[in-house]
């Protein structure tokens, strides 16, 4: 609470006329990233929203036992962010996003073919690992492509459709598990 007392410091002319400026910046260029990164977020979800689901459907119905699988999707999200603060700069943009795609459709795949804890659990960890692998490459992408005085709206933007694409995650699941 103390840091929160202190004021912050008013801005000067030239930072307001910038922010003005970057108000009226259009991000339309970004709305092919946007749309990829909401399609990437139903899937990241499935990890949050369909996993204890499918763990049940599978027998796996003692909570000690999910959550066993599950935490490995947030153990491999770290590993994931991690990694890709090594490899991302390394990598252009068409690698990283090769990876991201890949650990998350294999795990995603991996997931539904399951039907033991520990193959379940591969499939989460790697969906994991996509999800934290996604998360700074896209930021990153933004961050790139939108100009200094438009960022703030552009990262904005880019966890909206993140949080977009956890809020489709239901309406697009259920259909494409009922139709297969």
């Amino acid at each position: 609470v103390p840091p929160t007392l202190a004021p912050v410091p008013a801005r000067s002319p030239a930072g307001r006329r910038a922010r003005a400026a970057g108000a009226r910046e259009s991000l339309r260029h970004l709305w092919p990233i946007y749309a990829t990164v909401v399609a990437l977020a139903v899937v990241m979800m499935m990890n949050t929203a369909q996993l204890s689901f499918l763990l049940a459907d599978n027998g796996i119905v003692n909570p000690a036992r999910q959550a066993e699988v599950m935490q490995m999707g947030s153990i491999m999200a770290t590993v994931g962010s991690f990694l890709y603060g090594v490899l991302g700069p390394r990598l252009d943009a068409r690698w990283n996003y090769t990876m991201i795609a890949l650990a998350l459709g294999s795990g995603a795949v991996t997931d539904g073919f399951s039907h033991t804890p520990f193959v379940a659990g591969v499939g989460t960890a790697l969906v994991g690992l996509g999800a934290g692998y996604l998360g700074p490459h896209f930021g990153r992408l933004v961050l790139a492509r939108a100009s200094a005085s438009a960022r703030g709206r552009a990262v904005g933007l880019n966890f909206s459709a993140t949080y977009f694409g956890d809020l489709l995650n239901p309406f697009v699941v259920r259909p494409l598990a009922a139709a297969f």
